[in-house]
């Protein structure tokens, strides 16, 4: 008798080749997932974007409100008025006995920290929430500027620093760029191969009221974020879109989301993108988008995440948009399963997008881990100081961002989640994976282990990042 794991390996060798089918779109791609097949055949679906605005210098759109007063779309602390957005994705039966945590790293002592080679020079406040709930922050570091976004009540909100930390601008709607309604869910990113800066966020557009049908992705046209941006618009009024993660690579822009019915009622699945890069950056008329929306049994897709690039050296030739996710076996309907560290390909055929590639999955076992802190509403499972409010511990995804680099003898991903370090505590499981001889090498698990503090330490530890 064969393994789950032995089984695993057989049949993950075998390929099934694509069937075209009529529609210019669509086609039938048929993987083997880890010993079984998708629960549901996915298509392709592909649409295009239109160049909605261009800007000469922010200078001239920081007090022109393209939307006037007509703010369609406002959000409070409770998220958006009108709108369904605390959207949750609801999980299958899992086991009531938790695992416990294989790679806790335990420390006898505090962490010690050598000189550091430079002083912080800099240590500024930013943008404060507005009392919105998520507040959502991001930022991204550029040869000169740093941008930081957050959410505010007409959308996302952005302010420009320089590496002085002086304020260059000060807090303007992303709306004042775009001229889009936008609803907020911020991403902003520094694509070091363009030197171009990526900001976006979702909103409502082709007359669309009651769900969030957009996304809105904005371009600079110079590494100056004072200056010139061209926004494209993407609608599909047949889902809300929500969750949306971005990634930077040097052939595409890529990006996933967790669908929604138009009602918000009801999950479909999480769908991967992969956006026209060379015509947004060359300012085209038009942009291609690609999608496509996968589904499990045990909703594994939800909430999985792109891998962006860093550093200047380009990935292994044949290596596109790379998307990644874990498993809690607790929460998976096949018996016999185990925690796991997934990853696949994504190779997007602009021209003819029915030819656009995804591939088997590469599946790592990964020591044991249990993602559940609480069985509390939504995971409100942190405690803050002076406060019963407790804050969602969010253990079902990877930490934004997920990041590659290639060193040259080897590329390397780094990614974390939070995890349950027993009794209810929340820690750090990350992983390194590495992979040697480019698309002829096969992604494992290099190191893992689980941040859970010293001996004794009763502190929460969730949310980490890493690079």
């Amino acid at each position: 008798m064969l393994s789950h794991y032995q089984k695993f390996q057989k049949i993950n060798k075998i390929f099934v080749p694509l069937k075209r089918y009529r529609a210019p779109w669509m086609a039938l791609l048929l993987l083997l997932q880890s010993g079984w097949l998708l629960a549901q055949k996915p298509t392709i679906e592909s649409s295009t974007g239109k160049l909605v605005r261009s800007i000469e210098s922010l200078s001239k759109a920081i007090n022109d409100n393209p939307l006037g007063d007509k703010l369609a779309i406002i959000r409070d602390i409770n998220g958006l008025v009108g709108v369904n957005k605390k959207l949750t994705v609801p999980d299958p039966q899992f086991d009531a006995v938790a695992d416990r945590d294989g790679a806790i790293d335990n420390h006898a002592q505090l962490n010690t920290l050598n000189a550091a080679s430079t002083t912080i020079g800099v240590n500024r406040d930013g943008l404060a929430n507005a009392s919105i709930s998520p507040g959502d922050p991001c930022i991204a570091a550029g040869p000169s500027h740093i941008l930081q976004m957050v959410n505010a009540s007409g959308g996302s909100s952005i302010r420009i620093s320089d590496k002085a930390g002086n304020i260059v601008v000060n807090s303007i709607l992303m709306s004042n760029i775009t001229g889009v309604q936008g609803a907020g869910d911020p991403i902003v990113l520094y694509d070091q191969l363009a030197n171009r800066w990526l900001i976006t966020e979702f909103g409502r557009s082709n007359g669309v009221t009651t769900f969030i049908n957009t996304l809105i992705l904005s371009v600079s046209a110079t590494p100056d974020p004072t200056g010139a941006w061209k926004t494209y618009a993407f609608a599909d009024n047949s889902f809300f879109v929500d969750f949306q993660k971005f990634a930077v690579w040097n052939n595409a822009y890529y990006a996933t989301s967790n669908d929604f019915n138009t009602a918000g009622t009801a999950y479909l699945g999480s769908s991967i993108y992969a956006f026209d890069r060379t015509a947004m950056l060359n300012s085209a008329p038009t942009v291609s988008l690609i999608r496509l929306r996968l589904t499990k049994s045990g909703n594994e897709y939800a909430s999985m995440a792109p891998v962006t690039l860093e550093g200047n050296t380009l990935p292994a030739a044949g290596t596109n948009g790379l998307f990644m996710y874990f498993q809690d076996d607790a929460f998976t309907p096949d018996a016999g399963d185990a925690d796991s560290l997934f990853i696949f390909q994504f190779t997007p055929n602009f021209t003819t997008p029915a030819s656009s590639v995804i591939s088997p999955e590469t599946r790592m076992l990964c020591a044991p881990l249990d993602r559940q802190l609480c069985t509390f509403a939504r995971g409100t499972c942190i405690t803050q100081m002076g406060t019963a409010t407790q804050l969602e511990a969010l253990t079902n995804k990877l930490s934004n961002k997920i990041v590659y680099r290639n060193f040259g003898t080897h590329e390397s991903i780094v990614c974390n989640t939070t995890v349950d370090v027993g009794a209810g505590r929340g820690g750090i499981r990350w992983w390194e994976t590495r992979r040697v001889g480019g698309t002829a090498g096969t992604w494992a698990i290099h190191q893992e282990a689980t941040e859970a503090g010293p001996v004794g330490d009763l502190e929460n530890r969730w949310l980490g990042t890493i690079n």
